[in-house]
């Protein structure tokens, strides 16, 4: 179909007779693999009306015939359009890189860049990155003698700043410090740049590696650079080498500046030392897969990550087609040879050292600086509007058969660049160059320059005054703002993301520690009280406000507990902003005055938003309780009952609508992203009596049904993540979902489904060790390490005691309480868990046990586990539940608001409990009378007798 094509174009080559044989097949070789690129699915979409045997062969053959390949045509017209508009701009430039290739030959040979000819040349390789106005992309040109050169399309001043800039910072840095620039010639319009060879051996020692690393770091941090992720840098002998500096110098002055709280935490991120990509920053890459992208520590994951891509499996045959296939991830060019992630992580301090010396080299050298960047006032840089990323996404989306049968389907799907356009109306003509650039199959790209505050697209001004000051200005401000505090909070970052990036394998467990009771028991109120007072304070000046909502900066995880990383914090109850309205809805009660309620106002705003965007499907998100939609949800039915009057209960009805319909969908089950969890939160809810909530939890619950199996020993176990594996324990597992199940059954009414719940609950029988009195880990990254039994609420003894001591009253099921009673002990033995967070540290096994309290008697007390539980965070302040040294964390099941809510309900348990996900109900105690010594005299745990409960007939599920 396309061979003639392919071979009219190598006619055009003919104007170049110098232009060597493997040179020509090389260009005409990459044309053809880009235009069956484009075809690919509307040759799959034809193919598919086909089942009979030999399809593929009957389709090229007909193709090859010039009124089918007419016919094929008229059926996808914008496929024609598109591969005319490819072909023109493919004519056009590959005679723009030969054509200056040979008027720039003498002075390319005499800077060292081409030392064979031109005429040398054996292949260039087009498309070395993204296309930009008309088709033009980077070209690596392959000479004789293992020569290359690469051809940039665009203002190559940046390249001459770096090395003038490099120059005279090394004067200044010893040199284990001194970096190395790629010798270029910049012309008008473009540039050559030398090539630079990766060192996959390892020439150059780590130490002097990441050191170099560092003073990189410092200068691109210092010029504002961004989007320099692991593609963009080498890993050279001489240490790391950027090829790719159209981003080297930002301005960050936008002008009107955005009222919406993460807008501003992306803009104070950008600026800090973590904004330039170099320090660990994750990308999605799947479900529930992320993968660090970063010039630090990218492609030096401990275990082989894999990646989702789309590929076509089974070519030239019938079954040609599409797939989604788990790939691994490999390893990039920014890593020399030898480095791993524990390198990186135990000479980190290296890393930082570079930075210091770059940081003070710069401070010293401010003037000189300054007049380099004076001297090219007209120099254009590249100014990232939206991720490069969403722009690939719709190219690729715009391939679909039915986008190019219709312009008209294209244009609804580019309408998606308009969403927001009411926020910022002045932003219009900006989004009209987006498009126009996605027409024409290009990247949009958008520039700076130095000396002027408009936004640039295709060499004109988009919006005249979109910076408040030009680049030069900005840049120069940053320079001059330089001091050592601004140094020290840098370098606290850069040791904290390493150390978020590269955790120690089995390192909580080095920090576990016994902890004896130092606080009087008539003093334990007041301590409490006060530790609680310092965590609200945390979280109230860390927060970064908008008009009417806020946000936090903070390291955050992924559902999968992988890709931890700074980031403004997502919209979970986990660790984002639903859990902190929770945290701040209840703390408030107990500590007003304080400025919780606006918190919560403002969070609960937020979530609403997002919320209210679910539910029009604008954006995905799972459905469970801590990870999901459900834990919104959840967040807002508490804001309402507490704060607000049910100013949200419109916006409830309609997701609990929204989780009915996306059930399906479901693929995680558990508690925390998938369909048990929204269970719990809707069965927790006043609305579980509603239409709506008993149809959502029968929806729910036949799901959970269908999609588990029950074993010989007749209990029931989930399937899940890619190695199919069967779970135990609260968060992810079979104890969880089971428990769930047991809430369902209570509202409803429903026999069946308490049946199912407590084989379920029964799953974790055979993981109970008698000899541990302890449940075995089942995850498989746990089983890789060693047989493990932990204590914690998310995977172990905390949260199966805690989840039988819940269902038993539901389930009429008494016997569930014997190994609770033992979970909840191991939960609160002497030896503290090593960290404090609810997921998986001291507050979360307290909080968890309290249940068993409550319904074994006198079999558990709590007083003696509370007190030694505070005496130590008053010794030494929460821990974070993630690694040691990270202490930026400030969601509700790891970090600051976690604690904060953790101390409340050792204040007053009467405060509803986060981890068994229990509804709303109003603190019956003020927080002035809690305040007060004579209040904690009282035993904030106070045993009840053994409740004697009645065996619940069950009629039986059939096996699935």
């Amino acid at each position: 179909m396309l061979a003639d094509v392919v071979s009219n174009q190598g006619k055009h080559l003919d104007g170049w007779p110098w232009l060597s044989d493997s040179a020509r097949a090389s260009l005409l070789d990459g044309l053809a693999g880009r235009l069956a690129s484009m075809s690919l699915r509307c040759i799959l979409s034809e193919l598919a009306h086909e089942s009979s045997p030999g399809s593929y062969d009957r389709l090229n053959a007909a193709l090859s015939e010039p009124l089918k390949r007419i016919g094929f045509y008229t059926k996808y017209p914008v496929l024609a359009r598109d591969l005319t508009v490819y072909l023109k701009n493919w004519r056009t430039n590959v005679g723009r890189v030969l054509d200056r290739l040979i008027d720039d030959e003498e002075e390319l040979a005499d800077n060292g860049l081409l030392p064979h000819g031109a005429a040398s040349l054996q292949a260039v390789e087009l498309g070395s990155g993204d296309s930009h106005d008309a088709g033009q992309s980077v070209a690596v040109l392959r000479f004789a003698h293992h020569h290359r050169l690469v051809y940039k399309p665009r203002d190559c001043s940046p390249f001459t700043v770096y090395r003038r800039l490099v120059d005279v910072l090394n004067e200044a840095l010893p040199s284990l410090a001194r970096l190395y620039a790629p010798s270029s010639l910049a012309r008008d319009g473009y540039g050559w740049v030398e090539f630079i060879d990766h060192d996959a051996a390892g020439k150059l020692d780590p130490k002097t590696y990441l050191r170099r690393l560092g003073s990189f770091l410092a200068i691109a941090h210092i010029l504002g650079a961004s989007d320099l992720h692991l593609e963009n840098v080498i890993a050279s002998a001489a240490g790391p080498v950027p090829i790719d500096m159209e981003t080297l110098i930002q301005n960050r002055s936008r002008a009107g500046a955005d009222v919406v709280a993460t807008r501003r935490a992306i803009e104070h991120l950008n600026a800090s030392v973590l904004g330039a990509g170099i320090l660990p920053v994750q990308l999605t890459a799947g479900e529930a897969t992320s993968i660090d992208v970063s010039v630090a520590t990218g492609g030096l994951q401990r275990t082989t990550q894999y990646a989702t891509v789309h590929q076509v499996v089974f070519p030239f045959t019938d079954g040609m087609r599409i797939a989604a296939v788990e790939m691994p991830v490999g390893r990039a060019k920014n890593q020399p040879g030898g480095m791993t992630l524990d390198l990186v992580r135990e000479q980190r301090a290296e890393i930082g050292e570079g930075y210091r010396q770059a940081h003070l080299s710069v401070m010293a050298s401010i003037p000189q600086i300054q007049s380099i960047l004076a001297s090219v006032p007209e120099m254009e840089l590249r100014h990232i509007i939206r991720a490069t990323r969403s722009y690939s996404l719709l190219l690729v989306e715009m391939r679909q058969p039915s986008r190019l049968r219709s312009g008209i389907d294209r244009d609804h799907l580019l309408r998606s660049l308009w969403a927001h356009i009411d926020e910022h109306p002045g932003e219009s003509s900006l989004v009209s160059a987006e498009e126009e650039s996605l027409w024409q199959l290009d990247v949009p790209l958008f520039t700076a320059r130095m000396d002027q505050r408009g936004l640039f697209a295709s060499g004109r001004e988009v919006i005249p005054d979109y910076f408040e000051k030009t680049t030069l200005q900005d840049a120069a401000e940053r320079l001059n703002s330089l001091d050592p505090e601004r140094m020290r909070e840098s370098l606290r970052l850069i040791d904290e993301s390493i150390l978020a990036a590269a955790p120690r394998a089995g390192e909580s467990e080095m920090r576990r520690e016994d902890s004896q009771a130092h606080i009087a028991p008539e003093k334990i109120g007041s301590a409490i009280t006060a530790l609680a007072r310092e965590q609200a304070r945390v979280l109230l000046e860390s927060a970064i406000l908008g008009d009417h909502d806020a946000t936090w900066i903070s390291v955050c995880s992924g559902n999968d507990s992988s890709g931890l990383e700074y980031r403004p914090i997502g919209p979970t109850l986990y660790d984002g902003l639903a859990g902190i309205s929770f945290a701040a809805t209840h703390a408030h009660g107990l500590l007003p005055n304080l400025g919780l309620d606006d918190l919560a106002h403002r969070t609960a705003h937020a979530i609403a938003s997002i919320l209210d965007d679910w539910t029009k499907e604008r954006l995905t998100l799972p459905i469970g309780a801590y990870s999901g939609a459900a834990g919104l949800l959840y967040a807002l039915s508490h804001y309402d009952g507490i704060l607000s009057g049910n100013r949200y209960q419109e916006l409830r009805l309609k997701a609990i609508t929204r989780v009915e319909q996306a059930v399906d969908q479901d693929t995680y089950f558990d508690v925390m992203a998938g369909a048990a969890g929204a269970c719990a939160v809707i069965a927790s809810m006043p609305e579980a009596h509603t239409p709506q909530g008993r149809s959502a939890l029968q929806a729910v619950t036949a799901h959970l049904i269908s999609r588990s199996v029950l074993l010989d020993d007749d209990s029931r176990v989930w399937r899940t993540g890619a190695a199919k594996a069967q779970l135990g324990g609260f968060s992810h597992g079979a104890t969880g979902i089971g428990w769930a199940l047991a809430r369902a059954a209570s509202a409803l009414d429903d026999d069946r489904i308490a049946s199912a719940a407590m084989e379920a609950l029964r799953f974790d029988d055979a993981m109970f060790r008698p000899s541990k009195q302890r449940w075995l880990d089942a995850r498989p990254e746990s089983l890789m390490v060693g047989e493990m039994f932990p204590a914690h609420w998310c995977h172990g003894a905390a949260g199966i005691a805690m989840a039988r001591a819940s269902a038993a009253p539901l389930l009429g099921a008494p016997e569930l309480l014997g190994l609770a009673v033992i979970g909840a002990r191991e939960a609160s033995r002497d030896e503290l868990p090593s960290d404090d967070s609810l997921c998986h540290g001291s507050l979360g096994n307290l909080m968890a046990s309290q249940p068993v309290a409550e319904y074994a008697g006198s079999n558990i007390c709590l007083d003696d586990f509370r007190n030694r539980v505070i005496s130590r965070i008053q010794r030494s302040q929460p821990r974070s539940g993630l690694p040691q040294g990270i202490t930026t964390v400030r969601g509700l099941m790891l970090g600051t608001a976690g604690s904060l809510y953790g101390l409340c309900h050792a204040l007053n348990p009467g405060i509803p409990n986060v981890l068994l996900l229990e509804g709303h109900t109003k603190t019956v105690v003020s927080g002035a009378a809690l305040d007060t010594d004579a209040h904690s005299k009282q035993p904030l745990i106070s045993p009840v007798p053994p409740l004697k409960l009645a065996p619940r007939p069950h009629a039986t599920p059939p096996k699935t």
